[in-house]
């Protein structure tokens, strides 16, 4: 945070996203996520994927689910993705949730 200075990049929240997916990234063997992340959904950890990534600061399930359907689509994962785990692929927003999925 320091060497980059606050305010003088861009937003703080964006900095601190930033700065929260480079150490995720860098706890990587090999530094590549979507490697990583292609491992993750052949191995059908989907479930255990999608809620490391909201760890990721800013990061939530609207936005786990938009990247994890992006490499479905751009890699041949349809064989490996079980029928039970396609909600994790499925972009779904606050307002839909609070107005459709009421108890």
């Amino acid at each position: 945070m320091k060497v980059i200075g606050k305010g003088k990049v861009g937003k703080s929240r964006d900095i601190e996203m930033v700065i929260s997916i480079l150490e995720f990234i860098s706890k990587l063997s090999d530094r590549n996520i979507v490697k990583y992340s292609l491992s993750r959904i052949q191995n059908g950890n989907i479930i255990n994927h999608f809620n490391k990534f909201q760890k990721i600061h800013l990061i939530g399930p609207k936005c786990s689910s938009f990247y994890l359907r992006d490499l479905s689509y751009i890699y041949p994962l349809d064989k490996e993705i079980k029928k039970e785990d396609l909600i994790y692929l499925q972009p779904i927003d606050v307002w839909v949730k609070k107005n459709c999925f009421k108890s």
